[in-house]
């Protein structure tokens, strides 16, 4: 049995959006790269596409989705929201956020900020200050603590049983 067949579709998905977001870093890591999410020119997904599809690189549903996952971030809806200039995938400046576009980002920021809110007095996240309470008290190791991506999500290392 191979290695593919011992995994699941959800966990071949999932390796698939991982080498397409490595992909799209390599590619671009002037606009993909960092701390920052820098609006995207409009339409910058079928240049992807069409790079993906010259170089042999990652399908165009796994780009779709590491799109998705970098502007609903909320580094990037920040950005927009603050009406950053969008940039071409060489780095270069592509235009300006408009106003509708701003507002748009605003709200899915304050939306992400209240389904955060509500998750944590659910117990679902931990909030700020039960993190640092449990900070003291932790007895996880380094290599076991979430790693964050600029996918916007924390995943924890899995550990040998």
């Amino acid at each position: 049995m191979t290695h593919d067949q011992t995994l699941s579709r959800r966990e071949i998905k999932a390796e698939k959006v991982k080498k397409a977001r490595e992909w799209v870093r390599e590619q671009f890591p002037v606009v993909f790269k960092g701390d920052e999410g820098r609006p995207l020119a409009i339409g910058v997904h079928k240049l992807l596409y069409d790079k993906a599809r010259a170089e042999e690189g990652p399908p165009a549903w796994a780009i779709r989705t590491v799109l998705a996952k970098w502007t609903r971030h909320p580094r990037y809806l920040a950005a927009v929201a603050a009406q950053k200039p969008r940039h071409h995938l060489d780095g270069t400046i592509a235009g300006e956020v408009t106003d509708q576009q701003a507002t748009f980002a605003h709200e899915q920021l304050k939306k992400w900020h209240r389904e955060r809110k509500a998750k944590q007095q659910k117990g679902e996240l931990p909030n700020a200050e039960s993190q640092k309470e449990g900070a003291d008290k932790s007895t996880v190791t380094e290599e076991e603590k979430p790693k964050p991506n600029w996918g916007g999500t924390l995943r924890l290392k899995k550990t040998k049983e």
